[in-house]
């Protein structure tokens, strides 16, 4: 998914992202779509609103208290209800830690040249945190020497930013002039010496804050999400959790969330009336314009861009979810969202097994890239293998068939990602993703004339 965090145990990912496009040529001729293509399986939000609002709430307290117990001196219980394997990963003791390190002695650092967000708890000779660059992973420091009275940062450090065999090696070097902390960054694989460090501090304290806010994501009956986002200093920390059916913690990251870039099309209003691309009631998984709602806010090309499912009987899937056919969505037509020009397909990538990333040989797998106004270009990614009814320079009307919904590329589960970006090439450097807000739809039964759709609704024409 690539969210930014540092992962205390792992959860299995619902929606693959497609940050890693890459642009390449047509596929070979298009084949037909079967007939007749299959009708809408939810045609009303009454038929899973009251289910998924049950089931919302039961995840909702289980998540609350979960959390409570975590950041309320109680780490030793959430242990107690961790799985047999997360247990094997961490002790009580560590746990136990996580709060005091998130509140004291937090050394931050950032390396401008590439966006990087070093942020770490500093206990006698370590420290150990957050790298962010886009995603987040952990880094790890060791000072070289003993620390030093009245500036415990200052000299030498030397560590690595992840772990295993794609740690990449670093060495820090701190000083304190003038009652300021400077530094500076080498990473001797890559042979850079010296990289000037800026926005540096350290903390004796750091305040957490209480809860701001909090979502349940019942995905399935086996995963079970909850998300909250707690005011952390100047910034803000988010957790994650995935409960079992039984209230056991299966999953638990933690996460900084830094501020946002400026978006530099945060006041565009399209002339275009976007309509939603599909029949029935879909699910916004990811959706909106923050981290915590939607991961795609940190990719300047899909800043507003939505992963949408089916949801029905309690989840995205019936059975156990081990094959496509198994998920609602797999399957759906898909439709062009407004009149325009095609001018990217691609076709014949097979679908993946579920839970299994593929991004080769594209990671937005089987798509149809649209056209709409001078700078308007629209993406739809994942589709189904050999369901593409288009090719390049087709024109096409709003609501006319594109294909079916897959799970190709980039992607663990069928579903569809759509997004805006204002060039049709999705790797131009300067590319900047458009706000997309659809017309005349219904978000949980409810008429919206035009509007964003955020993380946890259910939309459907209107």
């Amino acid at each position: 998914m690539n969210r930014r965090e540092m992962v205390i145990g792992s959860a299995t990912a619902l929606v693959g992202s497609v940050a890693g496009f890459h642009t390449m040529g047509l596929a070979a001729p298009v084949a037909p779509v079967a007939s007749p293509v299959a009708g809408p399986v939810v045609t009303g939000y009454a038929e899973v609103g009251p289910g998924y609002d049950a089931a919302s709430a039961a995840l909702l307290a289980q998540g609350r208290e979960v959390a409570d117990q975590l950041f309320g001196g109680d780490a030793a219980t959430v242990y107690d209800r961790m799985s047999p394997a997360l247990q094997g990963m961490y002790t009580k003791e560590r746990l136990a830690s996580l709060e005091p390190s998130l509140t004291t002695d937090r050394v931050h650092f950032e390396l401008p040249q590439v966006g990087g967000v070093f942020d770490g708890h500093l206990a006698g000779r370590t420290i150990e945190g957050f790298y962010t660059q886009g995603s987040t992973t952990t880094f790890s420091l060791t000072a070289d020497g003993e620390p030093k009275a009245g500036a415990p940062v200052d000299g030498r450090w030397t560590g690595q930013i992840g772990g295993g065999t794609a740690a990449i090696q670093m060495a820090v070097t701190f000083a304190t002039v003038a009652g300021r902390l400077s530094g500076t960054l080498d990473v001797p694989a890559q042979k850079l010496t010296g990289l000037p460090l800026s926005n540096l501090s350290y903390a004796r304290s750091v305040a957490l804050g209480e809860r701001e806010t909090d979502e349940a994501l019942p995905v399935s009956s086996t995963n079970r999400a909850y998300v909250a986002q707690y005011p952390w200093g100047e910034d803000a920390i988010a957790l994650a959790v995935g409960i079992s059916p039984e209230g056991g913690v299966a999953a638990l990251t933690v996460a900084p969330v830094w501020p946002l870039p400026v978006d530099p099309a945060a006041d565009y209003e399209s002339e275009i009336a976007y309509r939603l691309p599909f029949d029935g009631v879909w699910w916004v998984f990811w959706g909106g314009d923050t981290v915590l709602q939607n991961y795609h806010v940190e990719y300047q090309n899909q800043r507003h861009a939505y992963d949408i499912v089916v949801w029905k009987d309690g989840g995205t899937h019936t059975g156990d979810g081990k094959r496509n056919e198994d998920y609602w969505a797999f399957g759906q037509p898909l439709f062009a969202p407004a009149a325009g020009t095609v001018v990217e397909v691609l076709d014949g990538i097979a679908n993946n097994a579920p839970g299994v990333l593929n991004p080769k040989p594209h990671p937005a797998g089987n798509h149809v890239v649209i056209q709409t106004a001078e700078r308007e270009f629209v993406y739809l990614a994942h589709m189904k293998q050999h369901s593409i009814r288009v090719k390049q320079s087709d024109r096409v009307g709003a609501g006319d068939l594109l294909g079916l919904a897959g799970n190709s590329g980039n992607s663990s589960e069928p579903h569809l990602h759509v997004h805006v970006q204002d060039k049709a090439d999705f790797f131009a450097p300067d590319a900047v993703g458009l706000p997309l807000r659809f017309s005349d739809y219904l978000a949980d039964g409810q008429p919206v004339a035009k509007g964003v759709p955020v993380q946890g609704q259910f939309i459907e024409r209107g």
